[in-house]
């Protein structure tokens, strides 16, 4: 899927969805690990902007460790409710 102005759009069928990135995210965890770095989440959802990952990023229920490129991000409690 491809991200453009908040929006997530298959290449293929053309479905749109808001929230595409938050299982994404969900299965990132269950396969590589309790954290993830901005660089990172960018490679894996194949977002271009820093500055959007980051975005995106801050309004998921994640905790934050570090600061600029130490930052990770981690799961909340209630994130896979």
């Amino acid at each position: 899927m491809d991200y453009h102005q908040g929006n997530w759009t298959c290449k293929s069928c053309g479905h749109k969805s808001v929230d595409a990135h938050v299982q994404a995210l969900k299965d990132y965890f269950l396969i590589y690990g309790p954290s993830i770095t901005n660089k990172q989440f960018r490679e894996f959802l194949k977002i271009k902007s820093s500055s959007t990952a980051r975005r995106i990023l801050s309004t998921m229920d994640l905790v934050l460790t570090g600061t600029n490129k130490g930052r990770t991000y981690s799961p909340g409690k209630n994130f896979f409710d």
